[in-house]
């Protein structure tokens, strides 16, 4: 995987966001302020747009980049957290003009570190981390395997991460002030970060 390949996930972003669009605004409806799936799909259509006019080789700033243009363009808490998440993991790769499935692990890891420190939260929590924490596992337990089916295996398990997220009570947000009412509530952020999971499966197929 190169520099092409970083930029396919950007595509593919962008397009799964767009149609995700609305389903992300209910989710989060329900559990937030109802903006995750505007900003998001606003967000990654600029980040696309960014990465299709760079000329850069180097994977790491590709993945910073995300990150940049995610802080301007998707002004929200996920929007701050995908952001700086990327902003991490990008610095993870800095220098590289390939990378492996490891590398990719090393980045996501970075990445889910990053939002560990900033948001205060671990798994089980009813976050974006019950769906990228899952799907990290599945791909690093495939990292000897091909991109396509690495990635297969953590979109499937990032989804099923996030189907979880309906038997967990909130711990972070507004909808924590639920309590045990958030139990049957699917958390939006760990529905998006599935997104991110099934768009680099995608631009791998």
């Amino acid at each position: 995987m190169n520099s092409d390949t970083v930029k396919k996930f950007a595509s593919a972003w962008a397009d799964l966001f767009l149609k995700n669009r609305e389903r992300l605004v209910e989710l989060d409806s329900v559990a937030g302020d109802g903006d995750i799936g505007l900003v998001l799909s606003d967000g990654f259509i600029k980040v696309n747009e960014a990465l299709s006019a760079s000329d850069q080789d180097d994977v790491g700033k590709l993945f910073y980049q995300i990150g940049k243009v995610l802080s301007v363009e998707a002004p929200s808490s996920m929007g701050t957290l995908l952001a700086t998440g990327f902003m991490r993991g990008g610095k993870a790769l800095k220098g590289k003009s390939e990378f492996s499935v490891n590398d990719l692990c090393v980045m996501l890891q970075n990445f889910a570190q990053a939002i560990m420190d900033m948001g205060g939260a671990k798994e089980g929590e009813k976050t974006a981390l019950d769906s990228l924490l899952p799907g990290l596992r599945a791909l690093s337990e495939n990292e000897n395997e091909s991109p396509d089916i690495a990635l297969a295996a953590a979109a499937t398990a990032a989804e099923n991460g996030f189907e979880n997220t309906k038997n967990m009570i909130a711990r972070h947000g507004r909808i924590a002030v639920r309590g045990e009412d958030s139990r049957s509530i699917a958390d939006p952020g760990a529905a998006a970060v599935a997104l991110l999971y099934e768009g680099m499966k995608q631009a791998v197929s």
